[in-house]
């Protein structure tokens, strides 16, 4: 399989008329299997959901004008905080998923990846004594702006129609095709919980994607060890 290309300083060379005499074309190169990736999108998606990156769960809105009205569509978005030891630096890496007209449904491969880093540039710690800089304080807000400033920009929005809005994601197709499953664990330990537990009033019970086994009312985890990129690697 052919490694990963750089990504060029030049990508595009246009005459004095703008008519393009050469472009960049990438060549996508898949290093994770399907199943890896749906692993990880999952836990990503977890952590905008119930962890860290909260404050993403419902910021990232597509504005869509219908009449008088402005609609603002949730748009589903994944990532992982970091915060520095000593606070030296706070970071948010995700990426939000874009609407596949075709389907149509949210597909995260078409989707937009995003990177905020906050910092000083001796590396002098984000802290004093009253406050402390961590990735979900720092670099989220930040994280979350451009994230808002791209799903409402011309090229995201263009031919958006409100029809296409009612859809389902494409994240249970992949979850059955690689053959996972969706198991209910508690918030506070991350342990499996009975189907039959009634969550309290607001209380959202997180549910995670796992290779198991069900037997009866028992779950066992089947461990599966897979080398990035596939057996074949």
């Amino acid at each position: 399989m052919k490694g990963p290309e750089g990504v060029p300083i030049i990508t595009k060379i246009e005459d004095r008329n703008g008519e393009v005499l050469w472009e960049y074309q990438a060549s996508p190169v898949r290093v994770l299997t399907e199943r890896q990736s749906t692993i990880i999108k999952d836990i990503l998606r977890n952590v905008v959901l119930h962890g860290t990156g909260r404050r993403a769960k419902k910021a990232v809105n597509l504005s869509i004008r219908a009449q008088d009205l402005v609609l603002n569509i949730p748009v589903p978005t994944f990532g992982k905080t970091g915060t520095a030891n000593r606070f030296t630096n706070s970071s948010f890496a995700g990426f939000v998923a874009r609407l596949d007209q075709r389907i149509p449904a949210w597909d995260s491969s078409k989707g937009f990846v995003i990177t905020a880093y906050v910092g000083y540039d001796d590396n002098k710690p984000m802290k004093s004594k009253h406050t402390e800089i961590y990735g979900a304080s720092g670099a989220l807000p930040l994280w979350i702006d451009t994230a808002v400033a791209i799903v409402n920009s011309p090229a995201y929005v263009s031919n958006v129609q409100l029809a296409d809005l009612a859809f389902e994601t494409l994240e249970d197709e992949a979850t059955n095709r690689v053959g996972l499953k969706k198991i209910a664990v508690s918030p506070i330990s991350g342990l499996p919980i009975s189907t039959g537990i009634i969550p309290e009033q607001g209380q959202e019970i997180p549910v995670v994607l796992s290779d198991v086994t069900e037997q009866g009312k028992e779950i066992k985890l089947n461990r599966v060890f897979e080398p990035v990129g596939g057996p074949n690697r």
